[in-house]
């Protein structure tokens, strides 16, 4: 008893076919090559299937016309087969070079793959051959919007985790003394685009804040309708109208016997020195306290090398120091000589 052939029955018989339809343009090795076998195995069974048919009918034959029929009805039903399995094979080569190589690993959006190529070949024939589920492909397609939004919602939720990180990180850098308008300046100095309406927000969430003075606390309400106390300490001050008199001239004795007696100042002349110790107090000094003159002198040369060189100032367009001298020089009444 021979071998038993490792291809069914069913396959021998359309491998014969599709060799008889071939009618001599294809080869043997050509039809075995696209089925995969070896053409000597291919010939046997064309050989076989020509021993064991049988003629029919009354003197052992049949018709011409009849033949001729049933050949044309087995070879339109082999072109189909073979439409049908170029079809599929086309999907299967699509399939690998699309769906499951990507990067050298196994990808599993096969949905997508789907629906890219379904114009082509058709939903049914596509999961039939991948194997997929079509109830599973067109409940992806129901659920496409939810998923999307979902998406769109965690992409939101990691950009906020890594603003509210940048955030932390620059006011952990100065101390804690910077608010939303210096930490917004910061972080685009460093190339990230923020918005400072949204680290305002952020701020507010997290309770991120800037160290600020306490506001005074108003304990009096004054009553202008109130008549004035009366003076219990009896000193009898008094107040006179002021007449003075004015000359456009200093008279030379006055400048030379009273040098001080002309000089005058005016209240708001020190607005910068009363500026730079109110921040001093509150980025420096507020809440905190040393042991020793030493230490207080290094923390606040350490301080003052921080303000001239990093600090971001309001004045300069929140730029530090550096930066602002090192911006290009432009004035509108300069201009260049031939």
């Amino acid at each position: 008893m021979g071998r038993k052939s490792p291809y069914p029955e069913e396959f021998r018989e359309d491998a014969v076919a599709l060799c008889r339809a071939a009618s001599g343009k294809r080869t043997y090795a050509a039809v075995a090559a696209d089925l995969g076998i070896t053409a000597e195995s291919l010939r046997t069974w064309v050989r076989k299937d020509e021993t064991q048919a049988a003629p029919e009918g009354r003197d052992g034959s049949v018709s011409v016309a009849e033949e001729l029929a049933r050949l044309r009805v087995e070879n339109a039903r082999l072109l189909k087969a073979e439409q049908e399995w170029q079809l599929e094979r086309e999907i299967l080569r699509r399939a690998a070079s699309r769906l499951f190589r990507s990067g050298g690993e196994v990808s599993p959006r096969r949905w997508d793959f789907i629906s890219e190529s379904r114009a082509d070949f058709g939903v049914k024939r596509i999961c039939r051959v991948l194997g997929a589920s079509r109830a599973g492909y067109y409940q992806h397609l129901a659920t496409e919007q939810a998923r999307a939004e979902r998406r769109a919602e965690e992409k939101r939720t990691l950009s906020e985790i890594r603003a509210v990180h940048a955030v932390h990180a620059v006011h952990a850098e100065h101390h804690g003394a910077y608010g939303a308008p210096r930490v917004h300046a910061e972080l685009r100095a460093r190339g990230r685009r923020i918005n400072r309406k949204r680290v305002t927000r952020l701020m507010r969430i997290n309770h991120i804040v800037g160290r600020h003075l306490r506001k005074k606390k108003r304990t009096t309400i004054a009553d202008r309708t109130a008549p004035p106390a009366p003076d219990l300490v009896m000193r009898g001050t008094s107040h006179e109208r002021s007449t003075g008199s004015s000359s456009p001239q200093t008279p030379r004795p006055m400048t030379r016997d009273q040098p001080e007696m002309p000089l005058d100042t005016h209240r708001g002349i020190n607005a910068l020195a009363e500026s730079f110790f109110q921040g001093l107090k509150r980025e420096l000094l507020h809440g905190r306290s040393w042991t020793s003159k030493a230490q207080t002198r290094l923390e606040l040369f350490r301080w003052l090398s921080y303000y001239n060189r990093r600090r971001r100032h309001s004045a300069l367009g929140y730029l530090t120091p550096a930066e602002f001298e090192q911006q290009p020089i432009t004035s509108p009444t300069l201009s260049l000589v031939a």
